[in-house]
């Protein structure tokens, strides 16, 4: 009995001196790390995973439409679409295909109304909700007179 209570006073020794006890501290944080999900506790709704099906059937709906007729088809159907929002007025667009692979580079947007952030922003949603394409690349900026 007096060996165990020697081995438990020598344990708590051990684990009390100052640089075991940053030891098992670092072990615990890292430990939570790595148990935490990046993400936090959101869960995935059904909603983001239609979301995120509709970006992977239009990624490789662009991928397979590789045909500069068709690309010229999109620039023309979203003139169309952005000049008829209101206070956009006239438009010119570019949408760039990645060299030596496909997907889309760039989408370039020049529009009278884009004066102002807010209708760049409304610009920058509405060719996102048509294109597999991130925000950064997208560019709007305000047509010359």
């Amino acid at each position: 009995m007096k060996q165990k209570e020697s081995l438990i006073s020598a344990g708590r020794r051990f684990f009390l001196r100052k640089e075991n006890c940053m030891i098992i501290a670092l072990a615990g944080v890292l430990l939570a790390v790595i148990l935490i999900p990046a993400g936090g506790s959101r869960s995935t709704t059904g909603t983001e995973r239609t979301t995120d099906t509709t970006v992977s059937s239009r990624l490789s709906s662009w991928r397979n439409q590789t045909d500069p007729e068709q690309v010229i088809s999109y620039e023309e159907r979203l003139t169309t679409l952005l000049e008829a929002l209101e206070g956009v007025g006239r438009v010119r667009l570019m949408i760039t295909e990645r060299i030596g692979e496909t997907g889309i580079q760039g989408i370039v947007v020049l529009a009278d109304g884009a004066v102002n952030d807010d209708m760049k922003r409304k610009i920058t949603d509405i060719v996102q909700a048509l294109f597999p394409v991130e925000a950064h690349r997208i560019r709007v900026g305000k047509l010359k007179q």
